[in-house]
């Protein structure tokens, strides 16, 4: 079958398409992120795993699902990214650290890969979120021994349902990579197949403000719940991490790559226009520094100074998509400024498919909030 479920052609020319954009000799595709993360722990020597307070509790599940100690670092300056200050003293010979580049953005990638490196530390950069993002015009991706990214549905490239890759340009990793992957993932089944169609056009369809606030309202306010977050990690191997990456999947992929400038150019100015109605807001704050090239972040962060929970409340009413952003983590409550961050952070969309006419709309209701 041309675009059947078994690899062929065209998850070999995704996979070339990905290291080219990443700059790496070598890319794997995952049957997600945090099943490319699972894929790597796999291949790499036994030790802890250091990741951030603050992140996707799929990180940790990945890590749990391995049989690593993982260990969590405390950010000390309220952002949703490590520091090298966050890092000092904190690692040690033989740990894998997890550098990740939250919904897009970096900061002082090279100084701190530096400095993991000097106390002995191997470096794994989470790209889920940044594919095609660069710190001093260097490809995230490409810091660190070895990367991992997302096709989720909400990055710059999607595939039903999630989708992921690793890559290196380490050819010893790249080739260890290949042979536990075979052993590892199996092939898709019809009904899987199906499924993961109807639930990724359900997703892209509820991107629509009006179909949002249904969702939303079907999904969570009827259930008496405020998002699918619980922090709960899984106990055993599901999907994500067993399930080998079709090759319909990359003939959706292929396209996306292929016109990867056009979808970021459009994201830019999705950014900018959002950006510039955060900009003179007293209900929340946004991050200092965009991201290095403008339409790689896959969302707006942006802190409430107040309630979070009553503007989240006010931007479903308007049919406005804002993710909780890791509200529940999996991270010790013992670390209170991770804890503090996932307290106060929420998501804008920043979906390259926006109209303009629901971007106005969203525009619009982010400067109407401040005049109620």
């Amino acid at each position: 079958m041309r675009y059947g479920r078994t690899p062929g052609d065209h998850c070999n020319a995704a996979e070339s398409a990905v290291a080219s954009r990443l700059g790496v000799r070598h890319v794997i595709l995952t049957p997600s992120g945090r099943g490319g993360l699972f894929l790597l722990l796999q291949c790499l020597p036994s030790g802890r795993v250091c990741i951030p307070g603050y992140t996707c509790s799929a990180v940790a599940e990945a890590i749990a699902l391995s049989d690593r100690e993982i260990t969590y670092l405390e950010h000390s300056r309220g952002s949703i990214n490590l520091t090298t200050e966050d890092i000092a003293g904190r690692l040690q010979p033989g740990d894998i650290f997890v550098l990740t580049h939250q919904y897009g953005y970096a900061t002082n990638v090279a100084q701190i890969v530096e400095a993991a490196t000097q106390q002995g530390a191997i470096v794994i950069e989470d790209i889920a979120a940044a594919f095609a993002g660069a710190c001093n015009g260097k490809p995230l991706g490409s810091f660190g021994l070895a990367a991992f990214g997302s096709f989720d549905t909400s990055k710059l490239i999607h595939v039903p349902m999630k989708g992921g890759f690793v890559a290196t340009d380490d050819d010893a990793l790249a080739a260890t990579l290949r042979t536990r992957a075979k052993l590892v993932f199996h092939r898709m089944s019809v009904t899987h197949a199906t499924r993961l169609v109807l639930l990724g056009c359900l997703l892209h369809l509820v991107t629509r403000p009006t179909l949002y606030w249904l969702f939303h309202a079907i999904n969570f306010r009827l259930r008496g719940k405020t998002s699918a977050e619980d922090g709960i990690l899984a106990r055993k191997l599901n999907a994500f991490y067993s399930t080998e990456f079709a090759e319909w999947q990359a003939a959706i992929a292929l396209p996306q790559l292929r016109r990867l400038d056009e979808i970021i150019h459009r994201r830019a100015e999705v950014h900018d226009i959002l950006q510039a109605a955060c900009a003179s807001s007293t209900l929340f704050k946004s991050e200092p520094s965009p991201p290095e090239i403008a339409g790689t972040s896959v969302r707006l962060p942006i802190y409430a100074i107040a309630d979070k929970m009553a503007l989240y409340q006010s931007l479903v009413a308007n049919g406005v998509d804002c993710g909780f952003s890791f509200t529940m983590l999996a991270t010790p409550k013992s670390l209170s400024e991770s804890w503090r961050i996932a307290g106060s952070v929420l998501n804008l969309p920043c979906y390259g498919s926006i109209t303009p006419d629901e971007l106005t709309r969203l525009a619009m209701t982010l400067e109407s909030l401040e005049k109620q």
